[in-house]
């Protein structure tokens, strides 16, 4: 019998979520354009950062993100939409719910809610005292319980830190049973938190040094999410796992062409990223991207 040979083509890597954060440092109609047109080429989610000001670009004209959010609300149809992360050092998680209700209101149930503890630097800036590492962790543990509630319309009085007297939410959110609370968390403590509590959980890529020593560190941070997954009773798949992405600040170019891309997320999908967000600063970056993943299929 004579064998024939066969091609056997290559398995295609199934193309993971997309986001951009934009960096709120253009005039608002500006804006607009970036968020119509990443949402145009395909991207499944635009982010928007929340800080009193820029320390990266300390002499921006920062726009404040949840009313710039309302906004993205408004004008996009099909892109999830959220905080990458709204601050608990600057907002009340009460307020937090009732702002995070009438979002998902505006943009018809596509809002994702992005939550951390903040960085000190903005204890200055806003004139409150710095927490100490033990009530951090806390706040973000108690701020997540509440949210959660709330947002499910399950009545929540106190804790340690929050209290409330608000009986209901009034309206719920859209989504049901609420949107969904994604937790950025790099130290081991905040990493337990969202292995806790997330139905995501973000960190970011930190570049600097080579690119084999970023993948590394990459590495071991996945590597530690997925231990306390396993102390917090949880399946490790069944959180999403959010990578952040400063291209700005990477001493490589993942942007440089479509092939470029698709290694950097194909190796981040096998260390057990699910989804990427990408820094957005300018209208250049912009549509270089938005012509990469345009040119991508379903």
């Amino acid at each position: 019998m004579v064998l024939t040979a066969v091609s056997v083509k290559a398995p295609v890597m199934r193309r993971p979520r997309i986001g951009a954060l934009l960096m709120p440092v253009k005039a608002y109609s500006e804006m607009k354009c970036w968020w119509r047109d990443l949402e145009a080429s395909g991207f499944d989610d635009l982010w928007l950062p929340d800080r009193v000001a820029s320390y990266v670009f300390p002499e921006a004209e920062w726009l404040e993100c949840w009313a710039l959010l309302a906004g993205m609300a408004e004008s996009t149809q099909r892109a999830r939409i959220g905080t990458l992360v709204t601050s608990l050092r600057a907002r009340n998680p009460v307020l937090i719910a009732k702002w995070a209700s009438t979002i998902d209101h505006i943009s018809n149930g596509r809002l994702e809610l992005g939550i951390g503890t903040g960085l000190e630097r903005e204890d200055e800036l806003l004139g409150v005292s710095s927490w100490q590492a033990r009530e951090t962790t806390a706040r973000l543990r108690e701020a997540l319980i509440l949210l959660d509630a709330t947002l499910r319309g399950v009545e929540w009085r106190s804790g340690e830190f929050y209290r409330t007297s608000l009986e209901m939410l009034r309206p719920l959110p859209c989504q049901k049973p609420r949107p969904p609370l994604i937790v950025a968390a790099l130290g081991p403590k905040a990493i337990a938190v969202a292995a806790e509590r997330a139905d995501a959980w973000n960190f970011y890529f930190d570049g600097d040094g080579t690119e084999e020593d970023a993948f590394a560190r990459a590495h071991n941070r996945i590597a530690e999410f997925r231990t306390a997954c396993t102390a917090a009773g949880r399946l490790f798949e069944g959180i999403r796992r959010s990578l952040l992405v400063f291209s700005s600040f990477l001493r490589f170019d993942v942007w440089s062409s479509s092939g470029r891309l698709d290694d950097f997320l194909e190796r981040c999908t096998n260390l057990g990223v699910s989804e990427f967000v990408f820094e957005v600063s300018d209208r250049k970056h912009v549509e270089q991207m938005t012509q990469i993943v345009s040119g991508w299929s379903r």
